[in-house]
């Protein structure tokens, strides 16, 4: 039925879809009509115009996700992390040592029973305060730490460390932000955990010296 207002009316299909996100994810900014109903959203999430949520998705407190970004089945991204436009996060994969590529062969034939494989295998887990900038690939398996920055149009296939910078295609390090003291007082503080006052505190004890 809910497919059918769909492609009926459009229009009223993205009024119904808004009106049952504010009843399930109150408090939280969402310009898409394409947002899965069994997600897990904190508080205070932005989430754009044309975003593909998918199912079981799971977002923390105060993150973004910009316009035209797909988060596949899965996914999950810590507290105060900015996705940028455009992402691919958790692409279902395919296999490549099978007699086929394909997934009407390897999925929905008779001959699935010899392959065994998961599109969704191992989705990405992305830290908190992480920055993922715009049309960024992030493949299965990965998972990226707290306070790292991926560069636009980067290609991630392998685990990012925590505050650090990755850009290319496949993406490498390019440098650390701190130096590993600095580092080290910044991950003991865990100060996406805390609230807005709190943090406040913590940066100002920081930075008044």
């Amino acid at each position: 039925m809910v497919s059918h207002i769909k492609l009926v009316f459009p229009g009223l299909y993205s009024v119904l879809k808004r009106i049952s996100y504010k009843k399930i994810y109150k408090n939280c900014y969402i310009k898409s009509d394409m947002v899965s109903l069994d997600c897990e959203l904190g508080k205070k999430i932005y989430i754009g115009r044309d975003c593909d949520i998918r199912s079981n998705v799971k977002i923390g407190d105060y993150s973004k996700i910009s316009a035209g970004s797909i988060l596949f089945n899965d996914v999950k991204i810590g507290r105060f992390s900015s996705i940028g436009y455009n992402c691919q996060i958790g692409c279902p994969e395919h296999p490549v040592n099978f007699f086929s590529t394909s997934p009407r062969i390897y999925a929905d034939s008779k001959a699935k029973k010899y392959s065994n494989w998961k599109d969704f295998f191992e989705p990405p887990v992305i830290g908190n305060d992480v920055w993922v900038g715009s049309n960024v690939i992030i493949l299965q398996g990965c998972k990226i730490g707290d306070g790292a920055i991926i560069a636009a149009g980067a290609v991630v296939t392998k685990n990012v460390e925590p505050f650090t910078i990755w850009g290319g295609v496949p993406a490498k390090m390019i440098k650390k932000r701190f130096d590993s003291v600095t580092e080290k007082k910044i991950l003991d503080t865990s100060w996406w955990e805390k609230d807005i006052d709190e943090i406040e505190r913590i940066i100002k004890h920081f930075y008044d010296k």
